[in-house]
């Protein structure tokens, strides 16, 4: 029996001495998907206090603020580009202004500044002001 680190706790001792003779038993091989990269949810960036209440969203099928704020701006975006005329789409891009606002103010609680990609929102009202 290995000694154990005076760190570990006793029922860390015991978990890391149960794992290491399943280990050296062989209990580990060919389990599967062995040698592959774990798949893992990316909520490193969600702070862990809200990991919970965002997996039972995602699991839920709600998409975050954010998310459906880009999605709603790219469905406007696509019946911007299949208006025929200037009056039909005014509707639209006033929604797409009013969802980059919104953005850029849940952008800006989560930083605690104000941070709207000015170049980005450009680009936007260019490509529905020339249809």
């Amino acid at each position: 029996m290995r000694r154990r680190p005076p760190t570990l706790s006793l029922i860390d001792a015991l978990v890391e001495e149960r794992v290491a003779r399943a280990q050296a038993a062989g209990e580990f091989d060919d389990l599967p998907g062995a040698g592959k990269p774990l798949a893992l949810d990316d909520d490193a960036l969600v702070p862990e206090d809200l990991r919970v209440a965002h997996r039972i969203l995602k699991n839920a099928g709600v998409l975050p603020a954010h998310v459906q704020a880009l999605k709603d701006i790219h469905a406007l975006a696509q019946s911007i580009d299949a208006g025929a005329d200037q009056p039909a789409r005014r509707k639209p891009m006033a929604r797409v202004s009013l969802l980059l606002e919104r953005l850029a103010q849940t952008r800006a609680a989560a930083s605690g500044t104000i941070h709207l990609d000015e170049s980005y929102y450009r680009q936007v009202m260019e490509r529905f002001l020339q249809r």
